[in-house]
């Protein structure tokens, strides 16, 4: 949206420009501001923006937008019937078993949450978003019922 305005300013000769990350600004920051940030944002879309400082815009001629990647996300709201612990049970039999496989290793936060959760919840005494999130996740793959291969008629 402001791409267009930015890349002219910076392609302007009277225009100084200077590059910095949010991180390079670190000791101008409250802790507890860069620390939200950086767990809220970081390795999103926004994230790449206004902590990474990079320049963010779809390519004209591109088969997909930004905006048509995003409202393509599916979305399903859930509503527990069972206690956190309970639900994620079955989930952590499967890490056990060793049916659980990442494309790319998990954020630390979520390693954290699952190393931490037992019968009481966090020891921190704080939410497992995470780990809550993740149950949902791998609940909700491995209860549809596997048809190998297919093929769809266009």
């Amino acid at each position: 949206m402001f791409a267009p305005l930015l890349k002219r300013l910076i392609a302007d000769p009277r225009s100084a420009v200077t590059r910095a990350d949010t991180i390079a600004n670190a000791a101008h920051l409250s802790p507890a501001f860069l620390d939200e940030v950086l767990a809220r944002y970081a390795g999103t879309r926004l994230g790449r923006q206004e902590i990474d400082g990079e320049i963010i815009e779809d390519r004209p001629d591109a088969l997909w937008s930004r905006a048509m990647i995003e409202a393509s996300v599916p979305l399903k709201t859930v509503h527990a019937t069972r206690g956190k612990y309970l639900r994620a049970e079955p989930v952590a039999a499967l890490y056990a078993q060793g049916r659980v496989k990442y494309v790319a290793p998990p954020k630390q936060e979520l390693e954290d949450q699952m190393c931490d959760f037992g019968l009481g919840g966090l020891s921190s005494g704080g939410s497992p978003d995470r780990l809550d999130a993740l149950v949902w996740a791998v609940t909700e793959l491995t209860a549809q019922a596997w048809k190998g291969p297919r093929i769809r008629a266009l």
